[in-house]
């Protein structure tokens, strides 16, 4: 993936990519391309899944840009080395983009923002990449989001995904350098929001959104629920409904919301069944009981690779289909964040919900603790 590779100091970057793009001219794959940079794509692999030059091969070929990965940490010497290549994005023609690497040891480690800010291509945006779980205590994390418009992490990575949720809602309060904060676990949620969304999209249909009175969430053991907690809370933002109560059980949650007269009583269970997909979404079912039964489902089938979508009101089944959904990898996920340059608010709203839920039960269960210690 990697071809052209030259070993460089920090200070010889751009000499050596202005190189590489005159090389690129009388490339053995004649006529050679080298995409112009419509944004920077800054990567810390910190924890990377899989190949990770694949992975960033197989965005850029559909999101050109310049990359540049920014490798950090402790040792006993100081080491600061750079490295300047062509990544190729497309295994049948020869399109390129331009790809740095810098390595920084030891005391050099603490300057990644400063090293990476005369990397960055002016005047296209910058999305800042953290492949690892969500870093808070590292003291780059803060100052390289400065440098960014877009600044993506991945709490189905996370040590703590409830903790980190919480997190990510005090950034987002903050606004400033985190307008453009994204998260992977959101992208994995687009087909789950998609199918739920064309339920309603007839006329039979839409008054029903308004009826909806039980939500039944089922997701992977071992994990948290940081997935159905987002969906619960882009639901909730979207429809506004106003949390009340919140009760945490064993591998169950209820939550409990209101919408004028109407009550609305959400329930996110732990599925044994799919013990595989730790703390992904195994099934939903929105249900409406008046004036006439109305149920709405979309299932994870047993293969993991397709959903299973079905409206049925009264008696009378609506409709029902299988669509192709496998668990997708982080170039899908990255294209999916990177199709939105700044903020996306309606991940922002639904962040807020999810992190009030979460505040609501840590609250109940200490109120239940204080209660015992009484």
């Amino acid at each position: 993936m990697l071809e052209e590779t030259r070993r460089v100091t920090p200070a010889d970057v751009e000499d050596e990519l202005a190189a590489l793009r005159r090389s690129m001219v009388g490339h053995a794959d004649s006529p050679a391309t080298l995409a112009a940079s419509v944004h920077n794509l800054v990567v810390i692999p910190r924890d990377p899944v899989g190949d990770l030059t694949a992975t960033l091969a197989s965005v850029i070929d559909s999101h050109p840009g310049r990359v540049i990965v920014l490798e950090g940490g402790a040792a006993e010497a100081d080491t600061l080395e750079a490295e300047v290549a062509a990544l190729r994005v497309h295994a049948r023609r020869p399109a390129y983009a331009e790809y740095v690497a810098i390595e920084a040891r030891g005391r050099p480690a603490a300057y990644l923002p400063e090293l990476a800010l005369p990397l960055l291509v002016s005047s296209v945006p910058t999305i800042l990449w953290w492949a690892g779980p969500p870093p808070w205590q590292d003291p780059s994390f803060a100052r390289l989001a400065t440098l960014a418009d877009r600044v993506i992490v991945d709490t189905g990575r996370s040590v703590d995904g409830l903790a980190d949720l919480s997190h990510l809602a005090r950034l987002s309060s903050e606004g400033g350098r985190w307008e453009g904060l994204g998260d992977l676990n959101w992208a994995r949620l687009t087909p789950w929001r998609q199918l739920a969304a064309q339920f309603f999209d007839i006329p039979l249909t839409r008054p029903l959104l308004n009826r909806i009175d039980q939500i039944h969430v089922f997701y992977g053991t071992d994990g948290a629920p940081v997935r159905p907690l987002l969906y619960v809370g882009w639901l909730a933002s979207r429809l506004r409904w106003e949390l009340e109560h919140v009760a945490r059980g064993d591998g169950v949650w209820k939550i409990s919301y209101r919408h004028g007269a109407r009550s609305i009583q959400v329930s996110l269970v732990a599925d044994p069944s799919f013990a595989d997909l730790p703390g992904a979404i195994t099934s939903i079912r929105l249900a409406a009981h008046s004036p006439t039964p109305a149920t709405f489902t979309v299932q994870r089938m047993d293969d993991r690779l397709c959903l299973k979508a079905e409206a049925v009101t009264g008696a009378a089944l609506l409709g029902s289909r299988i669509v192709e959904m496998p668990e997708l990898d982080d170039a899908d996920l990255l294209r999916d964040e990177m199709a939105r340059v700044y903020r996306n608010a309606v991940y922002h709203a639904a962040l807020r919900e999810a992190a009030a839920i979460v505040r609501q039960a840590e609250g109940e269960a200490r109120s239940l603790r204080l209660g015992i210690g009484e």
